[in-house]
């Protein structure tokens, strides 16, 4: 789930960069739609029903929230929606959409 990776040195483990959490809140524009995080996108992009979609990527992070928190509120959303999941999402979930998304917000 969300937090950055674990990257290791000779002798232990630190954690890696920000930007390899996918609940790091950096807004991205993806298919012409704006994503606040990694996360959001990969859960709003998993429905073919548009109100699914709207309704996680409507998720904004509030004053004082941790990214951490906004990335398990959108978290949260993709696992109450249980129709409309695309038929092919578990084919296209990490190649298709996760190394775009990352793509489009880190560059």
């Amino acid at each position: 789930m969300g937090g950055a990776c674990r990257v290791k040195t000779a002798t232990l483990f630190t954690a890696g960069p920000p930007c390899t959490d996918n609940f790091q809140v950096l807004p991205f524009t993806y298919l012409d739609k704006l994503f606040q995080s990694v996360e959001q996108g990969y859960q709003a992009l998993k429905f073919t029903d548009e109100a699914a979609v709207e309704a996680i990527r409507g998720i904004g992070k509030t004053a004082g929230e941790t990214d951490s928190a906004h990335g398990m509120r959108s978290w949260q959303a993709g696992q109450r929606q249980r129709s409309g999941v695309r038929a092919d999402w578990n084919a296209v979930k990490v190649c298709d959409n996760i190394h775009t998304h990352i793509k489009h917000t880190h560059t």
